[in-house]
């Protein structure tokens, strides 16, 4: 029950700091927000039982490439960014993108059809293999 309610908040804090990632305004913010995820990310291994996998991710994500990040932001010093496409224009792109995309979705599904025929037998390994 508490690895539950652990991994329910991990993987929640990790949405909400995902969200913070991608929509705020300030670079140093999002790197910052980013090791947040990274940090539940960590948990979520923890709790499946890879501390070594978390530790890493800690140390090498989390701590040294992430601080490498927070350099190269502070020191190009962005303050802004001019926009290339008007609000309305960048809209646009985004619906017909999005589209496109769900147009070829569509015809994927109707034309692939379903899980017909026979399965595959699986491939039997040998006893000392591996």
């Amino acid at each position: 029950m508490t690895e539950a309610i652990l991994f329910a908040l991990f993987s929640v804090s990790a949405i909400v700091f995902a969200f913070n990632v991608v929509f705020r305004k300030n670079p140093v913010h999002c790197a910052l927000f980013l090791v947040c995820v990274l940090l539940s990310l960590s948990g979520m291994f923890i709790l499946l039982n890879a501390a070594f996998i978390a530790a890493i991710q800690i140390l090498i994500y989390a701590g040294a490439i992430m601080v490498l990040f927070l350099f190269v932001v502070m020191l190009l010093n962005v303050k802004g960014e001019t926009p290339l496409l008007t609000p309305g224009a960048a809209k646009g792109f985004g619906f017909f993108f999005a589209l496109i995309a769900f147009a070829e979705l569509l015809w994927t599904v109707l034309t692939r059809g379903g899980a017909e025929g026979t399965p595959e037998q699986a491939v039997v390994l040998p006893p000392g293999f591996g």
